[in-house]
Formats: C-alpha cells, sequence, structure tokens
C-alpha cells in the first residue's frame, strides 16, 4: 500500500473514530455539549498537550507507516488529541464557587495553498486580523491585498 492510501485510510479512521464517539456519547452516554468559553489555564494545557500529542502520534504513525522517515503533524490527530485531553479534564474537574462546571470549546484553523508563496498571500489577512485581535481591535477578515497594504 501507498504513503497516499495509508494517510487517507488514518484520516479515515480517525473521522470514523470521531463520529462514533459523538453517536456513543450523545445516544448511549447521555452526554450533552452546551457551548460555553473557558479561559482557565488547566483547559488550555489540556487542550494544547492534548492536540499536540495527538497531531504528532497520528501524523507521525501515517508517515513510519508509508515507510517513510521523520515526524509528521495530522490535523485529524489534532482534533481527536484535543477532544479525548478535554474529556478528560473535564472527568477530572474539580468545581469551585465561581466554576461549578467544567466549559471547553475547541476550534481549528487550517490554510492550503499550491505554493508556499501562495498560503503566506492568503495567510496575510489571518495574521492581521490576529494581530489586531490581541489588541482588543475585533473586525472582520480582510482580503489579502487589504491586509498586506495594511501591514
Amino acid at each position: 500500500m501507498d504513503g497516499t492510501l495509508i494517510h487517507i485510510a488514518f484520516d479515515a479512521i480517525a473521522w470514523l473514530a470521531a463520529g462514533l464517539s459523538l453517536f456513543w456519547l450523545t445516544r448511549y452516554a447521555h452526554v450533552r455539549f452546551p457551548p460555553a468559553p473557558t479561559g482557565g489555564i488547566a483547559y488550555v494545557a489540556a487542550l494544547v498537550f492534548g492536540a499536540g500529542t495527538g497531531a504528532v502520534l497520528f501524523g507521525s504513525a501515517n508517515l513510519w507507516l508509508s515507510h517513510l522517515p521523520g515526524i509528521a503533524r495530522s490535523i485529524e490527530g489534532a482534533i481527536f488529541g484535543g477532544i479525548v485531553a478535554i474529556e478528560l479534564y473535564k472527568r477530572t474537574y474539580r468545581p469551585s464557587a465561581r466554576h461549578p462546571e467544567p466549559r471547553s470549546g475547541l476550534c481549528v484553523w487550517a490554510l492550503a495553498a499550491k505554493t508556499t508563496e501562495e498560503a503566506q498571500y492568503h495567510f496575510t489577512s489571518r495574521a492581521l486580523s490576529r494581530f489586531n485581535r490581541d489588541r482588543g481591535i475585533l473586525a472582520p477578515l480582510e482580503s489579502p491585498d487589504a491586509a498586506g497594504v495594511a501591514a
């Protein structure tokens, strides 16, 4: 089996596992997922660690099973790892007067392009948005051309 087919198979397995997990959690475990933001350091640490671990483990497994050397990352693996880490966080959460229940949220952002130059061009609007947001300026994404002029 060539590397591309192995990669596609692992992606399909990751999506299937996520779908089956959601089905089981909502149908049989009766877990509800209310959307709620959080900013606690333990939550952020669990999410970052889980997402990073999942990304590297699934991405590298794809490479190694394709008989290619190296370390890689996988978006699906990051999502899977982040979800597992947050579920573990919620199950070990210690309530407080201010935060009686654990709250969590997960966001994934990705950009794909044919060349690095094209990716950099399209990324300028995201970079400007992030720069502004970190300074308290919340605005819609600019076009890459407008973001390039503003930068």
